[in-house]
């Protein structure tokens, strides 16, 4: 049986999945999840291999990562990761394991393991969001990923919202930060379950946090007047949380009067959405599955 590698570097952690040529899931030698190094290139690099060298022999490696690439898969922006600006981790890997590699910027490999494995397979045009360490976008129009002249179509961490990136107000990264400030609590030791608790029990995480779904729910509205989506998937980790797509739900249905065309999901991979889409954009390239049309 041939297995690949799913490879999902976030701005906060890199996690990893297997796969078989069927797109199902199988069991990893290891789960360790690792805190990204996003300023230092060689203890990336080190964790990538780590990764790949405990689940040889591998048929292929599919990798997510925030940023920007031009067609020869030269990373010209890291994004939330600094240190991977300039190189070209396709040809590095290639080089060094011998096998395909596919790298897909993050955003986009979350919508096409929502097109071709998820419940968006019969969903003409879609718009999936993932709220991490900052904001992805990836937009889909007549069943294919649009990516647009310079490929940055989808890229709502640079939405202007209220005179600011909507990532400053409308990330994980920033409802964090301003829950650090307020308990002063270090922001590592943070994250969306915490906050989701403390919300019920403190009325100031909860006003942050109320503050933080109506930044949500102003970008969002944008996206959708702009594009007209049957649906908006809703993915990253804080998405696998029942109550918070509940609360967003509620708050964009009620956001003004139009908001009501629109449906709200949560994306089918939640989490490992990013590392179940670079495997599926490596099959598509590969030829092992075929595009939706």
């Amino acid at each position: 049986m041939k297995r690949y590698l799913g490879i999902d570097i976030g701005g906060t952690n890199i996690k990893y999945g297997l796969f078989n040529d069927q797109s199902e899931r199988l069991q990893c030698k290891h789960t360790e999840i690792f805190s990204t190094p996003r300023r230092n290139l060689d203890e990336l690099l080190e964790i990538i291999h780590t990764m790949i060298k405990s689940e040889l022999p591998l048929a292929g490696i599919g990798i997510c990562l925030p940023g920007i690439m031009d067609e020869n898969d030269e990373i010209l922006d890291g994004g939330s990761i600094p240190c991977l600006k300039g190189i070209n981790l396709k040809e590095i890997l290639t080089r060094d394991y011998l096998i395909p590699v596919k790298i897909e910027n993050d955003a986009h490999a979350c919508a096409i393991a929502e097109k071709n494995l998820g419940a968006g397979y019969n969903v003409e045009n879609f718009f999936n969001l993932t709220i991490g360490t900052g904001l992805g976008g990836a937009v889909v129009i007549n069943h294919e990923l649009y990516k647009g002249n310079h490929s940055l179509a989808g890229e709502v961490s640079y939405l202007s919202v209220q005179g600011e990136y909507w990532s400053k107000s409308a990330s994980m990264s920033a409802l964090i930060h301003q829950v650090s400030l307020k308990k002063k609590i270090p922001r590592r030791l943070i994250d969306g379950y915490k906050i989701m608790e403390w919300s019920q029990v403190d009325i100031n995480i909860n006003n942050i946090y109320d503050n933080w779904l109506n930044a949500l729910c102003e970008g969002i509205y944008n996206i959708c007047i702009m594009l007209d989506p049957d649906v908006v998937y809703i993915g990253g980790g804080i998405s696998e949380n029942e109550q918070f797509i509940t609360d967003l739900q509620g708050r964009f249905k009620n956001y003004n009067s139009l908001t009501h065309h629109w449906n709200l999901q949560r994306s089918t991979f939640g989490n490992d959405s990013g590392y179940t889409g670079a495997v599926v954009s490596l099959f598509l390239e590969l030829g092992i599955i075929q595009p939706i049309s």
